[in-house]
């Protein structure tokens, strides 16, 4: 179920595991791939790893599907980033 890879990557997340929870996010998108929240969670993910180019588009795919993404994480990723999307 998406819900319970959801749960488990944010665990992984609380527990400094990025990989596994990245994992996770991608198995919860590939059963619901309409799933806007799912997109969020592994953008953010990709912020903590680093990886802005990959949390940059997944935002972009969150905010196509109809999600507002949080302001707060959004000049986080750009600060860390140095791009403004």
């Amino acid at each position: 179920h998406p819900l319970a890879y959801s749960y488990r990557a944010m665990c992984h997340q609380a527990l400094r595991d990025g990989a596994s929870a990245a994992q996770d996010w991608t198995r919860a998108i590939a059963l619901v791939p309409d799933g806007d929240i799912f997109y969020e969670g592994r953008a953010k993910t990709y912020y903590f790893l680093g990886q802005y180019d990959r949390a940059w588009a997944d935002v972009k795919a969150c905010q196509k599907l109809g999600r507002t993404v949080l302001p707060r994480f959004l000049e986080a990723l750009q600060k860390a980033s140095g791009r403004k999307e």
